[in-house]
């Protein structure tokens, strides 16, 4: 007696078959999707890097009285040049108009990071010092100094009233590597 309602072994191989290809492209499809999600979030990631360092290093710039050839900041010497950034400003812990009181910042590339030291001055160093990493996976970063009249130089620092920067950072995941690069001009406080 045979039952006519019943699968046949033939019909049972079609619908595994079948549910087997639909598994697999369903686990293609998500497995395509997380990959294009991960490049995406370090695609993302790398922007806010850039756009945050822009923004620092700009308002640092346009707050900065004089650029410094060589200062020591937290017993650490740092060089102005084309990998090395020394600020003047004044002091960002003042309670009034004063300007004799004077902070640094630098920047410096340290392996893959870059950090960013200020040095408050001690007559209003409530807040104390910050030497931190600012920014990871950077490949390079570079300045050009120009005096009044738009002549680029290589000494004699304190003369500059613009600097032009250049950022390159990357990140690989997964056999993939995203880049971003930034190039900016800025001028110096009261140089514009």
């Amino acid at each position: 007696m045979s039952n006519k309602n019943a699968l046949t072994l033939v019909e049972l191989i079609v619908v595994v078959s079948l549910m087997a290809i639909i598994l697999g492209a369903l686990i293609a499809l998500y497995t395509t999707h997380h990959q294009f999600y991960n490049i995406a979030s370090i695609f993302t990631e790398l922007r806010g890097y850039t756009k945050n360092f822009k923004n620092q290093i700009s308002k640092d710039i346009e707050e900065a009285v004089s650029v410094v050839t060589s200062q020591s900041l937290s017993g650490t010497t740092y060089t102005t040049g084309s990998n090395e950034l020394v600020l003047k400003c004044y002091s960002l812990y003042s309670t009034g108009f004063e300007t004799d009181y004077y902070d640094y910042i630098a920047y410096r590339k340290v392996g893959a990071n870059i950090k960013r030291v200020v040095e408050a001055n001690a007559t209003y160093d409530d807040r104390g010092d910050s030497d931190r990493i600012f920014i990871e996976n950077a490949n390079s970063m570079s300045f050009e100094f120009y005096n009044s009249s738009q002549t680029k130089i290589t000494s004699n620092y304190p003369t500059t009233t613009r600097i032009d920067i250049d950022l390159d950072v990357e990140k690989t995941w997964a056999g993939t590597t995203r880049g971003e690069t930034i190039h900016s001009s800025v001028r110096l406080r009261n140089k514009r």
